[in-house]
């Protein structure tokens, strides 16, 4: 389950082990409910149907992050001022560490600090 909060549009989220995209959320104020668009009918899924998309290194290459492999055992994952260490499983932006665990929010926090929109296709 994903809480609604962390969920924007253009997310890429895990249904019955299909990966899908966020096409809207909405929120259905007689069950006080949220739902989101994720196909292209129209059909709306609760939120607490969505699963995140757990971060590896493949999944990384193709979001367009650059392996810097000069050190064979420190090597890092590099997009923009993004650097992932995953020896350590640790994020830094700029100097600061973040915390970070799945796709969307990896899509989330570079969205809200560069407005660099991360395609995961």
């Amino acid at each position: 389950m994903i809480p609604k909060q962390k969920l924007r549009i253009g997310n890429k989220v895990m249904i019955n082990g299909q990966i899908v995209t966020v096409k809207a959320i909405e929120h259905n104020s007689v069950n006080d409910k949220y739902y989101v668009k994720v196909y292209e009918d129209f059909r709306l899924i609760l939120t607490d149907y969505l699963d995140p998309i757990p971060i590896t290194e493949e999944a990384l290459v193709k979001m367009g992050f650059e392996c810097d492999s000069r050190e064979a055992l420190n090597y890092i994952y590099k997009f923009n001022n993004f650097s992932y260490y995953p020896n350590s499983k640790e994020w830094y932006y700029k100097w600061n560490k973040i915390e970070i665990d799945f796709i969307h929010q990896l899509q989330n926090i570079i969205y809200f600090l560069t407005k660099t929109e991360l395609s995961y296709d």
